[in-house]
């Protein structure tokens, strides 16, 4: 009787901190940033999104062409199928300082730009 009074209580604890470290999670992943790229004609419009280094934000990517397009970034080791007229989100951690290609694999000579991130002070002077 003992025994099972500790492991129900050892059960309940582990159940509320798995419960409040998931909600920390969800409400810090809701608070991060989300940018909106669309492809249209097989091009990328924005053809760049300016972003602060070391931040992580969702990106949107909207396909409003009739194929499937490719997302991908070498730089950023991310690659997302997105079907036609679909949007997907794609979450970017911790975006190092620099320069990200990204581009449609399937339309590489049309579907191409970049995530510029930048140092903080950088980005105020965009705003």
């Amino acid at each position: 009787m003992f025994h099972s009074k500790i492991t129900f209580t050892a059960l309940c604890s582990v159940f509320i901190f798995g419960l409040s470290s998931f909600s920390n999670r969800t409400m810090a992943s809701s608070e991060e940033k989300t940018y909106t790229l669309s492809i249209k004609d097989h091009r990328f419009t924005p053809s760049e999104i300016q972003v602060e280094a070391g931040e992580s934000f969702w990106l949107e990517i909207k396909n409003e062409d009739v194929t499937t397009e490719e997302f991908e970034s070498s730089s950023l080791n991310l690659e997302k199928i997105i079907p036609p007229r679909r949007t997907v989100k794609i979450r970017v951690k911790n975006i190092k300082e620099g320069a990200h290609d990204i581009f449609g694999e399937f339309h590489k000579d049309s579907c191409k730009g970049s995530l510029l991130a930048l140092k903080k002070e950088s980005t105020q002077e965009m705003e």
